[in-house]
């Protein structure tokens, strides 16, 4: 099996932020309007895809650990039961564990994923709840 293909272009990029639904297509849109009026012309931060990440991050739109995993062409799970991923904290031998926030309140947490069973969704817990 091939290893993930590492986007280098913000061409190949922002589909995958759009496919994510981590960001509107609207306010990927508008992003991208500010990242190159904004920067470019000053020559602030060159037009590359390292930059508009970090662009990104910046802007509170997208996690470090995000972007890293947009980078590598993985779009998908970011959203599990109600919690967007933030981070990827650990595993043991039965969970992964991850920082979240948690989409109809808004409050950090950190999940516990149980690894899932043939024929059977996968468990979670919330372990902790930031302030």
């Amino acid at each position: 099996m091939d290893a993930p293909r590492l986007i280098n272009t913000i061409d190949e990029y922002v589909p995958l932020l759009i496919r994510s639904g981590l960001v509107s297509e609207g306010e990927v849109a508008k992003l991208l309007s500010e990242y190159r009026s904004q920067y470019l012309p000053t020559q602030r931060l060159p037009d590359t895809i390292t930059a508009w990440c970090a662009f990104l991050v910046g802007a509170g739109s997208i996690s470090p650990w995000q972007s890293e995993r947009l980078r590598h062409g993985q779009w998908k799970g970011f959203v599990f039961e109600g919690y967007t991923l933030l981070d990827r904290l650990g595993s043991d031998d039965s969970h992964s564990f991850y920082f979240a926030r948690s989409v109809a309140t808004n409050a950090l947490v950190r999940l516990s994923i149980c690894a899932p069973q043939p024929g059977r969704s996968p468990r979670f817990s919330v372990d902790h709840e930031y302030p």
